[in-house]
């Protein structure tokens, strides 16, 4: 048991602007979440030596007064190879004051979970422990390689958000799908709702589900398939992947919604995962346009030059 001892911080220009609650998970790492927003009911946590809510958005110059915590043992910071810290540098295509944006490596998630130590943001972290903030600004399912952005303040962290939030934010995909599409564009507009249960959640079609908006142009047809540009208007969890399925084309190498049959047989032309790459993503930042765009990944190249 270690019983650490009450301390107070002061709230700096890269921490203003979020959540305490949210502040409080970060510093006080291996604390459960429950006993965190007890802190809060019992009024151990102070803000300038008063009360206050868990929602409160923390200002530069704030002083946070942090209880002491009693924890079973230290929640150590996940082991990075130097190995993935190069698959990060290498992966890193924008690097200025504001933001990184990466290329993401298919197959890791952009953070840990339940099952995986770290994902892209501690490997980040622990590639530059120099930079004071960094935050993810949106994700990518684990499988999906391409453009990511990463926030260095919070200023443009909250700008990139609204942007999301807003719809103003556009983001293009390529993917490969089952079949011909039948024409050069398609708009698909079916709602879309979440549907949790069993070992893994889905996502269904559903009236009653959340407005979701792809649009599907035709780059290439195959023999047997269709190289897709996507361009998404909003974000709904596996939005493209069930847009596909839903219009008889599904993404290939898709293990939840796709056709299992094709999946295999397009393991003999070397795709051993979800063909979905985020290709490049718009947004106004800082009063400018912005276009990241991430190159196609080598895996996924590889494959289209068999086909």
């Amino acid at each position: 048991m270690i019983r650490t001892s009450a301390r107070e911080v002061s709230i700096s220009d890269a921490e203003a602007g979020q959540r305490l609650d949210n502040f409080l998970l970060r510093e006080l790492k291996g604390v459960p979440r429950s006993r965190v927003y007890k802190m809060f009911r019992k009024g151990e946590v102070r803000v300038n030596k008063g009360r206050i809510k868990p929602h409160y958005k923390v200002k530069t110059g704030d002083i946070i007064r942090i209880p002491p915590v009693t924890l079973d043992s230290v929640k150590k910071d996940p082991y990075i190879t130097d190995l993935n810290k190069e698959v990060i540098r290498r992966s890193v295509l924008v690097d200025d004051a504001d933001l990184l944006q990466i290329n993401k490596p298919a197959g890791m998630p952009v953070h840990a979970g339940s099952k995986l130590s770290y994902g892209v943001i501690e490997a980040v972290r622990a590639t530059y422990p120099d930079l004071q903030f960094i935050e993810l600004a949106h994700r990518l399912d684990r499988f999906t390689s391409g453009c990511l952005l990463l926030a260095k303040n919070r200023a443009i962290l909250q700008e990139i958000h609204s942007a999301l939030r807003d719809h103003t934010a556009v983001k293009h995909y390529f993917c490969l799908v089952a079949g011909k599409w039948p024409q050069e564009m398609s708009e698909i507009t079916t709602r879309l709702k979440r549907e949790r249960g069993g070992k893994q959640s889905r996502t269904i079609v559903s009236e009653s589900g959340k407005s979701a908006k792809s649009v599907f142009t035709l780059v290439q047809s195959f023999d047997e398939t269709s190289l897709m540009k996507v361009t998404i208007h909003t974000g709904r969890t596996h939005q493209i992947r069930v847009h596909a399925a839903s219009s008889g084309h599904p993404v290939l190498g898709d293990e939840l919604y796709g056709n299992h049959e094709l999946n295999r047989e397009m393991l003999n032309k070397g795709l051993k995962r979800q063909f979905l790459h985020a290709s490049s993503m718009e947004l106004v930042l800082n009063n400018e346009r912005r276009i990241f765009n991430a190159p196609l990944a080598d895996d996924l190249n590889a494959v289209l030059d068999r086909i």
